[in-house]
Formats: structure tokens, C-alpha cells, sequence
């Protein structure tokens, strides 16, 4: 019966090992035909040129219009606006709007054109003369054109929320070459594939993100719209890239120097082996230095630090660091250096035209930071009022046991294959 139940184990683990190996050329194979796909595409599509057929036109904001005549061309067309843009997600700094509408007009008649999102474009403008002069965004919006015979006119009118400042736009219309329906297929595929493979760890992050890049390329090249190398360089921030360079860089002399060592035993002292004012520090301590470094890491230091102390104070690690996650999260959002989306979001361009500084991005933020983490506090306070709650359900001593027999039970399993060949 020992030698049955050694071989059904081993059968067991046999039959595991083939599907996770078959899991491991699955995942190879995938990844080297989506990889050479997006390659073939960029060598096949030609680079899309930026002169394409259209009516390119100016107009001005001063209740400017533009008359064009269609000829043969088909549903949908797309109008590209350049001129001192905002981003729409930025649209709640700025009061000054830019209304673009487009009508057809048939025999003398207008009709309000269909458009797949809207049938007018309120696009947010910058105010000041110098930011009009420095910012340039290309805005694009896609409309379905009803068809009519004979070829119909289009006029495109324009105008701005503020009469009294006027700034010129270049424009064009042309026939949209890519089809929305296979567009929103292949960003929905790629995402898809890109957080797969992160979610499920099926490769390193850095890999994925190359990965996902690559075939987000190879779908503008499928849908006609392959970039140029320059413009692909371009999309690379740099500035944001140099900056968390950096940070990493003192994050790393600081952690070899044992600085998060010497804070974290300081609390400990200053607290007098007490749980919450203990707690409190390691709170701050983490929020603080987690608005000026990157949170992420910093939380990474921490950790070994953290589940020292609790084991000292008989605490359950878990509990206290997701705390500390929470206070590191909030802490990040505070400065611009905090965390990666505030570095992206203060080296844009649009907003730094605006005059949002370092200072005046953590004067705004500040406030609402220093209300979360004061409410944060409150609830941690109210909810583990009991402090045993924040004690170790089991002893250390039980702990340490039960961690060593999970290591002896995994080489138990990686000898189960020798200990079968030993018996024959």
C-alpha cells in the first residue's frame, strides 16, 4: 500500500509538472507569435503620412467658419483642430471653451450632422497670451456624414467663450481610413493581453510593458496609422523617467546608510514599547517620506523593519502593514515627487503653462492630504479600539514552528521523485 500511495503521488505530481510545462510553452509560444506579428506589421505598413488627402483650411476663433465642398468622399470624415488645447481631462482649469461645430448644407438647406460622440466639439482653451503662444494640441473627433446627392457642403464654424481674445487654428478634414469598430478590438485586445500578463505575473512587469508596446504599434500600424521612430521617441517623458531614475537612486543610498533601520528603532524608543503610539509614528514617518520619495519603495524598506517590531510587540505584521500602505498612499499624494502619476501629471506641458509649480501643487494638495490622513486616523482608532485585534492570533513561538514545517513539507514534495527512484 506505501509503494501504491508513492506511486499515485507521483502520477499526481507527474501529471502537474506536464501542464504546468505545457502552461510554459503555451505562454512562449503566444508571446513570440504576437511579438513577430507586431514586427511583420511595422516592416509591411509604410509610415503614415502626415499629408494626407483633406481640405486643410485656418480659421479664428472669433466666430470664424469655413466653407468645404465633398466630392465622392464617404461617412465618417474627421475634423483636427490645432491650437492652445487643453486636454479634456484638464478642462475643470480653465473657463474658456472652444465651440466647433460642424453642419451640412444641401441645397441651400442646413442639417445637423450625426457624430459618432457629438455633434459638437467643446474643446478647453488656455487664457493667457504667452500660454496660447507656447501651447500647440492637436485635438481630433470623428462624424458620421449622413450620404446626399449631390455631394453636399460642410461648414465648420468656430467660436470661443471669449470674444475679446483671439487666436488662430489650423485645421483639417479629411475621410477617416480607420474603422472604429477594429480600433476599439485592438486596444481592448491589447489591454487585455498587457494585464494578463501583469495580474498574473506570467512574466516580469518590465517585459510586459515591452510586449504590450510592441503590439500597441503593430495595431496603429494594422489600422493605417504607423508611427515614425521620431514620434514614437516622443512619446518617451523623459523628464519623468530621469526623475524617478534619480529617486531610486537616493532611495537606495538612503536604505544602504540604515536610515529606515534608525527611524523605525527611534519610534520604538520614543513610543516606550507602547502599540499605539508606536503605530502613530510609523504612520507619519511612512506618509512623510513617502511624499517625497516614491511610495512604493519606500513601503518596501519599511517592511522588514516593520515585521521586526511586531514581532518584538507581539503584533500581527499584516494588520500594521496595510496601515502603513494606506498612510503611504495618502502621504503620496501630496507633493509631485510622491508618486509617478503626480510626476506625470506636473511635467505636462498644459499644466505647467497654467503656472502649477512644485509649490503650488503641494499648497492644493496639502489640505485635503493632512483631511485624509486625520480621517484615516480616526477610523483606525475607532475600528481597533480593542487593541488585541493588532496582536498575533497565535504565539511567535507557533508561528516560527509552522513556517518550518511549510519549508519541510516543500522539499518533502521536490524529494518525492528521487525517493521513488531510490526504492527500484
Amino acid at each position: 500500500s506505501k509503494k501504491g500511495i508513492t506511486g499515485g503521488i507521483s502520477c499526481g505530481l507527474g501529471g502537474c509538472k506536464k501542464l504546468k510545462e505545457a502552461g510554459h510553452v503555451f505562454k512562449k509560444c503566444f508571446l513570440v507569435v504576437a511579438l513577430l506579428a507586431a514586427v511583420v506589421l511595422m516592416g509591411i505598413f509604410p509610415e503614415a503620412d502626415e499629408d494626407t488627402k483633406g481640405y486643410k483650411f485656418n480659421v479664428t476663433s472669433g466666430n470664424g467658419s469655413h466653407r468645404i465642398h465633398l466630392e465622392d468622399w464617404q461617412s465618417p470624415v474627421q475634423l483636427s483642430l490645432r491650437g492652445p488645447f487643453l486636454h479634456r481631462s484638464l478642462a475643470n482649469l480653465t473657463h474658456v471653451f472652444t465651440t466647433v461645430t460642424l453642419v451640412v448644407d444641401t441645397n441651400g438647406t442646413s442639417h445637423g450632422m450625426l457624430s459618432r460622440f457629438s455633434q459638437i466639439m467643446r474643446i478647453p482653451t488656455v487664457t493667457t497670451a504667452d500660454a496660447i503662444a507656447e501651447i500647440s494640441l492637436v485635438v481630433k473627433e470623428e462624424f458620421m456624414v449622413a450620404e446626399f446627392q449631390p455631394s453636399p457642403d460642410i461648414l465648420v464654424e468656430v467660436h470661443g467663450s471669449q470674444p475679446d481674445v483671439i487666436y488662430p487654428l489650423q485645421s483639417l478634414l479629411e475621410p477617416s481610413e480607420v474603422e472604429f469598430g477594429l480600433s476599439v478590438f485592438l486596444a481592448t485586445l491589447v489591454l487585455t493581453v498587457l494585464y494578463l500578463l501583469i495580474v498574473f505575473e506570467l512574466v516580469h512587469r518590465t517585459l510586459a510593458a515591452l510586449i504590450g508596446a510592441t503590439m500597441a504599434v503593430g495595431s496603429l500600424c494594422l489600422v493605417g496609422q504607423r508611427p515614425s521612430l521620431t514620434q514614437v521617441v516622443s512619446w518617451l517623458d523623459v523628464e519623468t523617467l530621469c526623475l524617478l531614475f534619480g529617486m531610486m537612486i537616493l532611495v537606495g543610498v538612503l536604505c544602504e546608510t540604515g536610515f529606515f533601520d534608525y527611524a523605525a528603532v527611534l519610534a520604538y524608543r520614543l513610543a516606550h514599547g507602547n502599540i499605539w503610539p508606536m503605530v502613530t509614528m510609523l504612520c507619519t514617518f511612512t506618509a512623510v517620506i513617502s511624499a517625497f520619495l516614491d511610495n512604493v519603495t519606500t513601503i518596501l524598506l519599511m517592511t522588514p523593519v516593520t515585521i521586526k517590531l511586531c514581532e518584538v510587540m507581539d503584533l500581527d505584521p499584516k494588520l500594521v502593514l496595510i496601515i502603513l500602505v494606506v498612510f503611504s498612499n495618502i502621504g503620496g499624494a501630496a507633493t509631485p515627487v510622491g508618486d509617478p502619476p503626480n510626476v506625470i501629471i506636473i511635467s505636462n506641458p498644459s499644466v505647467r503653462s497654467l503656472g502649477v509649480s512644485f509649490t503650488t501643487f503641494t499648497a492644493h494638495m496639502a489640505p485635503g492630504v493632512l483631511l485624509c490622513a486625520l480621517g484615516a486616523y480616526i477610523y483606525l482608532r475607532v475600528f481597533y479600539r480593542d487593541v488585541k485585534k493588532l496582536r498575533s492570533a497565535q504565539s511567535s513561538d507557533y508561528l516560527e514552528m509552522a513556517h518550518e514545517i511549510q519549508v519541510w513539507q516543500k522539499a518533502v514534495f521536490s524529494l518525492v521523485e528521487y525517493s521513488r527512484d531510490e526504492t527500484h
